[in-house]
């Protein structure tokens, strides 16, 4: 009976393992918003765990990783760097008025 528990968990661990490379190895795509909001809080507070324990809680050190990581995926074309600031800073920024240079 143990022998088959361990070995159902390592299969599951190499399912997880292969699925994980293979996300990995994937291209970034556009994709689609999340349809659930739970799946949405999933995915977040995962974030935040892993931030809050790479970084220890400094600010700084979250405000350097998530720059780079926003830096990273901007390489991408449909990667949109406005929709990753707050709702605030988003209103401020469609406010402001660039001057036009024509050359």
């Amino acid at each position: 009976m143990r022998l088959k528990a361990m070995q159902l968990s390592l299969a599951a661990t190499s399912r997880h393992q292969v699925k994980a490379e293979a996300t990995h190895q994937k291209d970034w795509t556009a994709g689609m918003d999340f349809k659930n909001r739970f799946h949405k809080h999933w995915a977040k507070s995962a974030i935040m765990a892993e931030l809050e324990r790479v970084t220890e809680k400094h600010l700084v050190k979250s405000q350097t990783v998530l720059s780079a990581i926003a830096s990273e995926l901007s390489k991408e074309l449909s990667f949109c760097q406005t929709y990753v600031l707050t709702d605030d800073m988003q209103m401020r920024i469609s406010t402001w008025k660039v001057p036009l240079i024509v050359p």
